[in-house]
């Protein structure tokens, strides 16, 4: 990666090398990877959902849910979803703000 790798294989590195942690058990190594690759790939809904699982295996099981809402509503275009999406936004910023209460209570 520090190399200079660039466009759909740097996403892709990103993607794998991301998953490979969390699936080794390096979940804050896996968040942190997911973080920079959604920075400069905000639109890859491939990178979301493995990001979600690893927030998941993390803990944060109602900011992966929340995730996942967001992309719903970002990248599916259907009519019966389309009516929805505001609400879907709104319950992904709620679920994710329960996990970053859950961890501003737990630094007290």
């Amino acid at each position: 990666m520090a190399e200079g790798l660039e466009g759909d294989v740097r996403r892709r590195c990103y993607l794998q090398y991301g998953s490979t942690l969390r699936n080794l058990g390096r979940l804050d190594e896996s968040v942190t990877v997911f973080t920079q690759a959604r920075r400069e790939f905000p639109d890859s809904v491939a990178l979301g959902a493995f990001e979600s699982l690893t927030l998941h295996a993390a803990g944060q099981v109602n900011t992966a849910l929340g995730r996942l809402l967001a992309l719903l509503a970002d990248h599916l275009h259907s009519e019966e979803i389309d009516r929805y999406k505001p609400a879907m936004r709104g319950n992904a910023e709620y679920l994710a703000s329960l996990d970053s209460s859950a961890t501003s209570e737990s630094a007290r």
